[in-house]
């Protein structure tokens, strides 16, 4: 951990597990990783389940009622909003990471929801401070025979 970071919740890792395809893993704190993110998207086969998993600390300041949200657009038009509070934590520094699961979700599993999606991702405590947001895409593709 960068001890010169002032940041109160580092987010360090974020895994897209899913069962038909290898999992993504960003590793944030490499430099340029959320760019990397941004530019390759992920493949999500309809009607599949998948899960994130998120990995970070806390420090110097206890954080409340932090929230990991996600907004889905298609072709420009918000279509899904998905709020998932993570909870209330001390700082950790030098202990091992906060390890969050969120709940599995079923993709969408017909032609018209097939394309590609793009995502705001955003983690947000309860006085409404952002500590991270980020943009990705994924495509959910038809089923694999």
């Amino acid at each position: 951990m960068n001890t010169g970071d002032s940041r109160t919740v580092i987010i360090e890792e974020l895994a897209l597990d899913t069962a038909d395809h290898p999992t993504l893993f960003v590793d944030l704190t490499q430099l340029g990783s959320l760019d990397s993110l941004e530019r390759k998207s992920s493949i999500v086969e309809e009607g599949s389940k998948y899960q994130m998993t998120i990995k970070f600390v806390v420090q110097g300041d206890s954080i409340s009622d932090l929230k990991y949200i996600q907004v889905f657009k298609r072709q420009g038009i918000e279509i899904d909003k998905f709020e998932h509070m993570l909870g209330t934590y001390l700082p950790n520094e030098g202990l091992p990471s906060y390890i969050e699961k969120l709940p599995t979700e079923k993709a969408p599993s017909s032609e018209l929801a097939r394309g590609s999606y793009s995502v705001t991702s955003r983690f947000q405590d309860g006085d409404k401070k952002t500590h991270l947001e980020f943009k990705w895409t994924f495509e959910i593709a038809s089923k694999r025979k």
